[in-house]
């Protein structure tokens, strides 16, 4: 419903069952949603409530006529998940079940978010955001990029969604989309906009003789590289077309 709601194809008489199915299958009280949706022998989980708030915070902007129970349903959601936080800040279905304690802890957090956007959150939401924020933070693993380091997890899903969750306003010194933090364990300069050398090819994704990038070139710093040339027929040469190398660069052979 949330894909249908963005991409413009959803329209009143689904969100009218939508709404309605939502309504009918949300426990009594504070309580979300879990995956046997309708099912009363199972209770909330954190992943299919936070995945239904989020869709009912795209209808209640759109439908005025569901706007009444779309609320009900998101303040009692969002109460329900920040009922679920845990000393340490996480935000789990069940009280020491720990596996997926991030995503889940980040799905909870945008969740919450979403309802507090819309003036829904339960009272005392920002103190518990930020204890969510600063939990996630710390869960952010250690060591160099082969072994997950930067990562949450070692797993992708996990990562995203953390990351979703960081602070605004990452330091970014050279404005080239990658936070200093994150260049200092790329290893890229974090005063040099340089985030291109990370892309595996120069772009020309239908020339099979296009050449990767060289490299990173940096003012001041010694540099070298090797051109290769094929297909074509030998024996090869090389020449400037026109104009000559700046002050610096050199070519090695012709």
């Amino acid at each position: 419903m949330t894909a249908l709601e963005r991409s413009g194809a959803s329209d009143a008489d689904l969100a009218n069952i939508f709404v309605t199915l939502m309504d009918a299958w949300q426990g009594l009280g504070d309580e979300g949603w879990s995956y046997y949706y309708g099912d009363s022998n199972y209770g909330s989980e954190i992943l299919p409530t936070a995945e239904t708030v989020f869709a009912l915070s795209l209808y209640w902007e759109g439908y005025s006529s569901e706007q009444t129970t779309i609320e009900d349903m998101i303040r009692r959601a969002s109460s329900w998940l920040a009922g679920r936080q845990q000393g340490d800040g996480s935000i789990l279905d069940e009280d020491g079940l720990t596996v997926g304690a991030v995503h889940k802890t980040a799905l909870a957090y945008l969740a919450i978010e979403a309802a507090q956007a819309k003036g829904f959150a339960p009272v005392g939401a920002d103190g518990q955001l930020a204890d969510a924020q600063a939990y996630i933070l710390a869960q952010q693993q250690s060591g160099d990029l082969s072994n997950g380091g930067g990562s949450w997890s070692s797993n992708v899903y996990d990562t995203a969604l953390a990351l979703r969750v960081l602070p605004n306003g990452l330091s970014d010194t050279d404005g080239d989309g990658i936070p200093d933090g994150a260049e200092a364990l790329l290893g890229t300069q974090w005063n040099v906009a340089d985030a291109e050398t990370l892309l595996p090819s120069n772009g020309i994704a239908n020339d099979p003789y296009a050449q990767p990038i060289l490299g990173e070139v940096l003012l001041g710093e010694p540099f070298s590289a090797t051109v290769s040339v094929q297909g074509g027929k030998g024996p090869y040469g090389r020449a400037l077309a026109g104009g000559a190398f700046p002050p610096g660069p050199s070519r090695s052979t012709p």
